[in-house]
């Protein structure tokens, strides 16, 4: 998803009008989110598949950690709070310097699912009654596998 923002800056910063532009902006490009974040999730997939054939390779480690974090910062922006919390346990998992194993991809996975889980049920908001349901197992995974 790129689309290009240009703010407009006074000797005290950001105006309100470029701030109301900006919001515009994003408000345009809502509609499209979940098609560019399902798109994202499926380059973590074929990411995290690449990571399977060389599951000790730093940078194609990094390579799915780059595309959770990039999944994970647009998710607030949108309303689907549930793929900020869940793309960030994801990065706090992978920055971890303990070896993946084949435990680690299954927690890879098992995030990939979750993120799928939020976007094509639409579980928008912080409250979603689905929402624990989904996010409480990675946390436990992911704890226990830093632990």
């Amino acid at each position: 998803m790129s689309t290009r923002i240009e703010g407009k800056a006074s000797s005290e910063g950001v105006t309100l009008s470029s701030l109301s532009e900006a919001k515009s902006a994003l408000a345009g490009m809502g509609d499209s989110y979940e098609k560019h974040v399902l798109h994202d999730i499926n380059r973590l997939q074929i990411a995290t598949d690449a990571l399977k054939s060389e599951i000790e390779n730093q940078g194609k480690r990094n390579d799915v950690f780059l595309i959770g974090h990039n999944i994970a910062g647009l998710g607030d922006t949108f309303n689907y709070d549930l793929v900020t919390v869940i793309g960030c346990n994801l990065c706090r998992f992978l920055e971890r310097p303990q070896a993946l194993g084949d435990a680690g991809l299954e927690i890879i996975q098992s995030h990939i699912k979750a993120l799928k889980t939020v976007i094509e049920n639409k579980m928008k908001g912080d409250a979603h009654p689905d929402g624990c349901q989904l996010v409480e197992p990675l946390k436990k995974m992911t704890s226990r596998e830093i632990e």
